[in-house]
């Protein structure tokens, strides 16, 4: 093991943004997404979103990161740049 790095309640989906500078972790029972720089092994950020974040996917570009909440039936839209959601999409 090379680190251990404290996450959220219920820690379920793991994103890599290519090409690896950043690792995302869903928090099913804080509804937040962790952004993780793993050159440092520190948390750059915690994203508040909807209730139940799971399931993540990145756009192809890595420029948007798409979190599937379901316990709010939508989706969040995360900006990688900043690090901010931007929109939530209603499913």
């Amino acid at each position: 093991m090379l680190a251990t790095i404290p996450a959220g309640g219920r820690s379920n989906g793991i994103k890599m943004h290519p090409p690896g500078h950043e690792v995302y972790v869903s928090n099913g029972a804080d509804g937040t997404v962790m952004a993780i720089d793993p050159a440092s092994d520190k948390v750059t950020a915690t994203i508040k979103v909807g209730n139940r974040p799971w399931n993540m996917a990145l756009t192809q570009d890595g420029d948007k990161l798409y979190v599937a909440n379901g316990r709010s039936n939508n989706v969040s839209v995360i900006d990688t740049a900043t690090k901010k959601k931007v929109k939530d999409i209603a499913v």
